[in-house]
């Protein structure tokens, strides 16, 4: 229990290089990675099958008819994000 008192103490402190933005986002970044090493290594998986590949296919020419079993607007949406973030 002192251990954790120490690192929730550590963490509130001003002069602690992960607290604000900065802290945010490396807490973030690593919980990422973390999290993508566990479904890689561990798990062996991908993050990019199934449905979901098949509706980024899907998206990257949309103007094409879909495949019938597929929701015709969540390709539309996938590509507008696409297009709007790139």
């Amino acid at each position: 229990m002192k251990k954790i008192d120490r690192i929730v103490r550590w963490l509130m402190e001003e002069s602690n290089p992960l607290t604000g933005l900065k802290g945010v986002v490396a807490t973030v970044t690593v919980s990422y990675g973390a999290l993508l090493l566990f479904f890689r290594g561990v798990l062996g998986s991908s993050l990019f099958i199934s449905d979901d590949r098949s509706y980024w296919d899907d998206s990257l020419v949309w103007w094409e008819p879909f495949n019938p079993f597929h929701l015709p607007a969540y390709p539309w949406l996938i590509a507008a994000t696409r297009g709007l973030t790139h």
